[in-house]
């Protein structure tokens, strides 16, 4: 099939293939990278149970554990995708630089072969071999940019989910301390109208009352004066927290709803960037045989099957980690709500409110844990089931390269064999 003063295009090919003999290295990568992962949840867990056990005044120091954790994940992910992205693009480099040569071989073959040979510039197969190469590269590197732009919306998630965890603590302090100064004022209302009573009492032990009906009257109206006017400051207060309430969670649904707006904005980019690369390619594809049309239309059908795929991986995931938000949002929300909501002589009554507090903040991490626990079981039962898909196309590509080789082989030695 080539010059016989050429090295054999076959074997460079096969020795290209002996300096890579692992096929499996990206899953066994993978498997790896969701182990370490497992392992920085589990320790994350640990945190949040021992946050549970923790008082009240050590909250904010068990939060900023948490918050390292969780950086200290987003780190380990970031390495680890890097990585994946260098190997993908360092491999659709070593392709570029075998089709280049595949290109070199054979110009220089044609030009420097017999007459006869000169002939087989038209091989179907020869083509058909080079635009396999090629098409690999293109698909490394359009593998390599899902990545990237993966890893960017995961960053991008990660600083939002950032600033609404200090909005809502900065939320939770403010209301706290304007909770505090109402409370020291009843308490000086309060401490200030029993001084003045003991100090009345103390100048004045003893005063005739004339008409004890009347000065019955007049009591009763001024303390249900004094009562009406707790009432009422107390359903002020109760209207002011609901609105805070209401505002907050309007707030929290609307950027909830913007970054889903901005993934699907995205999603939607890259879908019709991979639609406009597969119309390119069959444009440039419409004049070949039936059987390079076959093959084409079955990488199509795989790379849209592995699109689908990875959509559902997204919507599984993004439906997980909404509840996960809500529910640790509600309990952040009904927490404040329900200390801002204790009455001014309540005060007497800190130890046992601050037990009730606890278990109640125990029982409401038991649940985000269960949740989270659930997350993580989906997730593992959903990448192992990605991987058993992945390793089996790998099987049937390796059949096919293998048939396509032998298939190879035999023509070229039966070409060989005329020609001598």
């Amino acid at each position: 099939m080539f010059a016989l003063n050429t090295p054999d295009l076959r074997g460079q090919i096969l020795r290209h293939r002996a300096l890579h003999p692992d096929r499996f290295k990206k899953c066994r990568k993978a498997e790896a990278g969701r182990a370490q992962k497992i392992k920085e949840l589990s320790q994350l867990n640990n945190v949040i149970r021992t946050a549970g056990k923790a008082t009240v005044d050590s909250r904010t120091q068990v939060l900023k554990h948490m918050l390292e954790a969780r950086d200290q994940e987003c780190r380990i992910l970031d390495e680890i995708k890097q990585k994946e992205v260098a190997s993908a693009q360092m491999c659709s480099l070593v392709d570029e630089k075998l089709a280049q040569f595949v290109d070199k071989e054979y110009s220089i073959n044609a030009t420097c072969a017999d007459p006869t040979i000169a002939l087989l510039d038209d091989d179907p197969r020869l083509k058909e071999f080079a635009r396999r190469i090629r098409s690999k590269a293109v698909g490394l590197i359009q593998r390599a940019q899902i990545i990237e732009n993966k890893q960017r919306r995961e960053k991008r998630a990660m600083e939002i989910k950032e600033q609404e965890k200090c909005w809502l603590e900065e939320y939770t302090a403010k209301n706290c301390d304007m909770e505090l100064k109402e409370r020291l004022t009843e308490i000086n209302k309060k401490k200030d109208f029993r001084e003045g009573i003991i100090k009345q009492i103390a100048t004045h032990p003893s005063k005739d009352c004339t008409n004890f009906e009347a000065e019955k009257e007049r009591c009763e109206e001024v303390l249900a004066k004094e009562l009406a006017e707790i009432k009422a400051e107390k359903e002020a207060t109760f209207h002011r927290k609901e609105a805070l309430k209401r505002s907050t969670l309007e707030e929290l649904s609307r950027r909830k709803k913007e970054l889903s707006d901005r993934k699907q904005d995205e999603l939607d980019f890259e879908m019709k960037k991979l639609l406009e690369q597969e119309a390119l390619n069959v444009a440039i594809d419409a004049g070949r045989d039936t059987w390079s049309k076959n093959v084409e239309a079955n990488r199509r059908r795989q790379e849209l099957a592995a699109l689908k795929l990875v959509e559902m991986q997204h919507a599984a995931e993004s439906s997980l980690s909404k509840q996960a938000a809500k529910a640790s949002s509600e309990i952040e929300i009904g927490r404040a709500i329900l200390v801002s909501a204790q009455e001014a002589d309540e005060v007497f009554n800190e130890p046992k409110q601050r037990a009730i507090q606890q278990r109640d903040y125990c029982n409401q991490l038991d649940r985000v844990l269960e949740l989270k626990k659930m997350a993580i079981k989906e997730e593992k039962d959903r990448e192992k089931e990605l991987d058993r898909i992945y390793l089996e196309a790998c099987k049937q590509e390796e059949t096919k390269l293998k048939n396509e080789d032998e298939f190879q082989r035999d023509v070229g030695l039966e070409m060989g064999k005329c020609l001598r």
